[in-house]
């Protein structure tokens, strides 16, 4: 008996990642194809976006620890049978920003300061990921490759030398901005779902 009651509390976490993983995976194969057939600039922007969006909007309806990254395992399951096989990149950047956005619920108890933080944190996985990942393929040599191109891209532009890291910091900062701008739409859109709950519960 005590066996089955612990399987029968669990099982509802795993449906609630589960219902949201396969939203999150779905945006995924769908959007991201779509955005990448285009070659749109910014894709991997747009679906942090998205992303953040959702988990946070999910995060307020469904209080448990965990089902952010639970919900993140579901969609890189699912971004696996993508048209293009298993893309590795995708499905790290899906589990990091996962882990943090789980992580910074577990920092920051308050919901409008969580989701915000929460954003930002996906926001900024996106680049850490990239420079993280060419770190650990071709070591620290690719950093001076960088900066030469970071040089050659100030002076195309007539600017100082100086200003290419500037340039790159400035470039994360948006990256992060835009995932606080997600989280605070999760933010608005869960707030909308439990406003409009509550209004059900005390219609007669």
């Amino acid at each position: 008996m005590p066996e089955q009651a612990i399987v029968n509390d669990s099982d509802p976490k795993w449906r609630h990642a589960a219902v949201f993983g396969a939203l999150w995976g779905s945006l995924e194969v769908t959007l991201g194809a779509f955005l990448h057939s285009l070659r749109m600039p910014g894709t991997g922007t747009i679906l942090t976006i998205c992303s953040a969006a959702l988990m946070v909007a999910a995060k307020q309806l469904f209080h448990e620890r965990g089902f952010a990254l639970r919900a993140a395992l579901v969609c890189a399951v699912l971004k696996s049978f993508s048209p293009g096989g298993i893309i590795f990149g995708p499905m790290c950047a899906i589990l990091g920003e996962g882990l943090m956005i789980e992580t910074a619920y577990l920092m920051i108890r308050r919901p409008y300061p969580a989701a915000l933080i929460a954003g930002w944190f996906a926001g900024l996985w996106t680049l850490g990921q990239f420079i993280v990942l060419r770190l650990l393929l071709y070591g620290t040599t690719i950093f001076e490759l960088y900066v030469a191109l970071l040089q050659k891209g100030a002076k195309a532009f007539a600017l100082p030398e100086s200003w290419g890291w500037p340039a790159l910091i400035l470039f994360w900062a948006l990256l992060s901005l835009t995932g606080i701008f997600g989280g605070w739409i999760g933010y608005k859109l869960g707030q909308a779902v439990l406003k409009s709950r509550k209004q059900g519960v005390q219609t007669p």
